[in-house]
């Protein structure tokens, strides 16, 4: 393992170092990893003069998630980055139950002269079971040690590596009679236990799109079978009829890496329950964010977070995840690419509120940049994405406002109690502003509403698009297909 790290990390200064420029780039954000290998099989019944069964049930996987950072530096053509920093959350399962027995339905016996005797009925058997179970040790230890990742004409990979101490508990159980002899041999109970450095490697390629925004999924093993060679193993010996048997292999990486821009202040108003961003405790006050951060919220939990000197507002509800792309710098033009979208809300509940009329010229770095923005600002403004799949009915469209007392607008009580709490009162949102509420649960967008102002939603290829007026409470295309990588825009 630690020699493959080596023959990697020369093979990037071989071709590398020479041509990387001084200049340091930063990409980060979360890495998922699966790795799921299960083996089932079954069978009885009475063939070929035998009462037999066996049952095979293995399973081994591991649930990887990961928020990383690569610094390296660019050039033509070319770039390489080192693994400078990583948050890890390692679930791991390995579990082996196995059982098989087969009998003959009679036996002939035989004297030593090798003269019948009698059938005995019934007659030879063998039972044999194995277990095991496997757990790591010192699970608070960190598993990924390095990484790397370079970019190499259009085309971009990286790698993570490292060692997960496992230890193994096997028993095996072992019990055969023969009722034509006098002896009786009696049943055999082994076990041991082992710890192993178990080598974990995660890579991930893709062609590149966008250089700002990295973002894709790499099986790199996909293997379903019902070939019982894969699955029955010493089993197989006591096999006598037909057998259902059926093996999984599949690894897979998923991830979204943003290049990084300069850290800058936000402010934390609210806080309830469990609240991580980058996977640290929040805190209520000033923080500091940047491209590429992570804010997550657990279960029966509340942030609310400001950006660019209150002009933008997010609150998230319970098990809800919001990457921040673009969170520094109001955007002093329209932008075109998915990478410069302000946020990209991941899954759970979102309220979100955009005033730009509110921006000052302190808030960009130019007077170029200022006067832009002041000129096209009535252009749309791409705000943010939602990387999720499905429908569910229509529903009607209505004025929504808080449940405050003190609004002139109609309100439609929703079933989701949460969903009262992150919208505010109505009248507390500048006039000038817009406001959207979004709920993404299991790959379906269960609610977009339109709380002020006007908005614009396509999907991900600008095939689809609709302009949505306030008070509107939507979760199709037109069409009537599934909403799929929506992206969110207002004026």
């Amino acid at each position: 393992m630690k020699n493959a790290a080596l023959i990697f990390t020369l093979f990037l200064l071989f071709f590398g170092v020479d041509k990387i420029k001084s200049q340091m780039v930063t990409y980060s954000g979360p890495v998922e990893y699966h790795l799921e290998m299960i083996k089932t099989a079954g069978g009885e019944g009475t063939d070929g003069g035998y009462d037999w069964n066996i049952s095979v049930n293995e399973k081994r996987t591991i649930e990887g998630s990961f928020f990383v950072t690569f610094t390296g530096g660019e050039a033509a053509g070319y770039s390489a980055f080192q693994l400078t920093s990583i948050e890890e959350n390692i679930n791991y399962t390995n579990t082996v139950n196995n059982e098989g027995n087969d009998q003959k339905t009679k036996q002939a016996c035989y004297d030593d002269r090798l003269v019948f005797i009698e059938n005995a009925t019934p007659g030879d058997s063998r039972t044999q079971r194995t277990s095991v179970n496997t757990s790591r040790v010192n699970p608070e230890k960190p598993v990924i040690d390095g990484g790397q990742m370079m970019f190499r004409g259009n085309k971009y990979t990286f790698i993570l590596m490292g060692e997960m101490k496992v230890k193994t508990n096997m028993e095996t159980y072992l019990e055969e009679t023969f009722p034509c002899l006098d002896t009786i041999i009696p049943p055999k109970t082994m076990s041991t236990s082992t710890t192993v450095d178990m080598p974990i490697v995660i890579s991930g390629e893709k062609a590149l799109d966008n250089r700002n925004i990295l973002e894709g999924v790499y099986m790199k093993t996909n293997e379903t079978s019902n070939d019982c060679n894969k699955c029955l193993g010493s089993l197989g010996r006591m096999v006598h009829g037909d057998v259902n048997c059926s093996y999984i292999s599949k690894i897979t990486t998923s991830w979204t890496l943003v290049k990084r821009t300069k850290e800058c202040d936000a402010s934390v108003t609210y806080l309830k329950g469990d609240v991580k961003i980058n996977g640290e405790p929040a805190k209520k006050g000033t923080t500091k964010i940047g491209a590429g951060d992570v804010i997550e919220t657990g279960e029966k939990s509340r942030i609310s977070i400001s950006l660019k000197n209150g002009n933008e507002i997010y609150q998230l509800g319970s098990k809800s995840k919001l990457q921040l792309t673009n969170p520094c710098k109001p955007s002093s033009g329209n932008p075109q690419e998915k990478g410069q979208a302000v946020v990209n809300f991941l899954k759970g509940k979102i309220f979100s509120q955009r005033n730009p009329g509110s921006y000052t010229r302190d808030d960009f770095e130019s007077e170029e940049d200022w006067q832009r923005f002041k000129s096209q600002n009535i252009s749309w403004f791409r705000y943010g994405g939602a990387g999720v799949r499905g429908y569910i009915v229509k529903a009607p469209t209505v004025y929504f406002a808080s449940i405050n007392s003190n609004t002139n607008h109609y309100y439609l009580a929703p079933s989701d109690p949460e969903k009262e709490e992150l919208i505010p009162e109505f009248s507390s949102i500048p006039n000038h502003a817009s406001a959207f509420y979004m709920h993404c649960e299991d790959g379906e967008v269960k609610d977009l509403t339109v709380v002020k102002g006007t908005l614009k939603i396509e999907d991900s290829y600008q095939l689809k698009s609709m302009e949505l007026n306030e008070g509107t409470v939507i979760n199709k295309w037109n069409d009537g297909t599934i909403i799929s990588n929506v992206v969110i825009s207002t004026k």
